[in-house]
């Protein structure tokens, strides 16, 4: 998950890094839900740069502290789970994830000037000048030879942002809250891989049109499947509670986001390697680990790609059909694996017939796109065999 990718200037790379900066604007809404001019000041005043520049300095101060909150309470969570991230090695994670956080602080007080209080992110900026902190992470990481790591660091940095915004005014929260969620999604969503791979596309390629319709509408995708999986599994408990405790659903969303951002990727790429090799084998490991039913990742899967195909015209849905098939289908065959499981293949060409007998296979997706997604398909099942 950790693979910075270097984003060339492109029509259609840079189409998707605007998508990508959307989603980290400042919440514009705390300034209309109040009328009083004291606290509006309050708002564009924490917004100052030498106010930003006095945030960043008090947080800097006790971040070491705050890390290791973060560390303390993801190895709570995931406890149950045997042999899984210590509190030494989670200890020994938090340093790293500490670069990170210092970094990111260092760049919000150096931005203050040059950002419209509407203004997104300048991402790929961000990207860049965090590159080396980003590394160190991975190489960490690569170290633990844990797949599951990856899902303890997403939570890591979650329980330290939450302690951090717990020390900090509703007004600086404001401005703070865009580049904490940058980092974490940084971590666990490929969006700047999304964007590379956007670069061997032209405009007018059907797959990056599917993509670029697609992201700006993932967090309202995420909260209508979330909001159905609250209805069909009101009683779910995991370790952190129920479904629609605050703090789940923030988790929840982040991972439809997540698989959304997956799916992009894959389409992009033309294969599903990326689902099958990354993010199936981190679901496997760490949901168990925090005690989400699998019959709960299923139906989140499919309800994910309903609405998916909801928000689509029909011919995008056609084209996306094979992937999110597949897709599905690698979810419902990996609950509860075992060594001795058989695995039976998916003919994705009899899916594709299945739509329309009388339409020409080329109409809805290329011959060689096809051999790529069925030959991904069988490595994932000879991995699992």
């Amino acid at each position: 998950m950790l693979k910075p990718s270097r984003i060339q200037t492109t029509p259609t790379s840079q189409a998707l890094v605007q998508h990508w900066a959307n989603r980290y604007r400042t919440d514009l809404q705390q300034f209309s839900k109040t009328s009083d001019p004291l606290v509006l000041e309050q708002y564009i005043t924490a917004a100052y740069p030498e106010n930003r520049t006095q945030t960043a300095l008090r947080i800097k101060r006790s971040l070491h502290l705050y890390c290791e909150l973060g560390a303390i309470n993801a190895v709570a969570l995931f406890s149950i789970s045997a042999n899984f991230v210590n509190l030494n090695e989670a200890r020994r994670l938090a340093i790293y994830v500490e670069a990170v956080y210092q970094e990111i602080l260092t760049l919000y007080a150096q931005q203050a000037s040059s950002l419209t209080l509407s203004a997104p992110l300048p991402v790929e900026d961000l990207s860049d000048m965090m590159e080396t902190q980003l590394l160190q992470l991975q190489e960490q990481h690569q170290i633990a030879k844990d797949a599951r790591t990856i899902g303890f660091l997403t939570t890591q940095f979650h329980f330290t942002t939450l302690a951090v915004l717990r020390t900090c005014t509703p007004y600086e929260r404001v401005w703070l809250k865009p580049y904490f969620q940058f980092v974490e999604e940084q971590v666990g969503i490929p969006w700047q891989r999304i964007c590379a791979a956007a670069q061997e596309h032209d405009p007018e390629s059907p797959l990056f049109q599917v993509v670029a319709a697609l992201i700006p509408l993932s967090q309202t995708i995420a909260k209508r499947v979330h909001r159905r999986a609250v209805e069909q599994f009101p009683e779910h408990r995991s370790r952190r509670g129920t479904l629609n405790t605050p703090k789940v659903a923030a988790s929840s969303l982040r991972d439809l986001v997540m698989f959304q951002g997956y799916l992009c990727l894959c389409l992009l790429e033309r294969n599903l390697e990326a689902i099958a090799t990354e993010l199936l084998p981190l679901c496997q490991l760490v949901f168990p680990s925090i005690e989400v039913q699998w019959e709960l990742v299923e139906y989140g899967i499919d309800l994910l790609i309903q609405e998916i195909h909801a928000v689509l015209p029909e011919d995008q849905q056609r084209l996306i059909q094979p992937y999110t098939s597949i897709m599905g289908g690698l979810f419902i065959r990996s609950s509860s694996p075992t060594d001795d499981d058989e695995f039976e293949e998916l003919d994705t060409l009899d899916e594709i017939d299945s739509l329309d007998e009388d339409e020409d296979i080329t109409d809805l997706i290329d011959l060689s796109v096809m051999e790529d997604l069925e030959q991904s398909f069988r490595h994932f099942l000879n991995i699992q065999t």
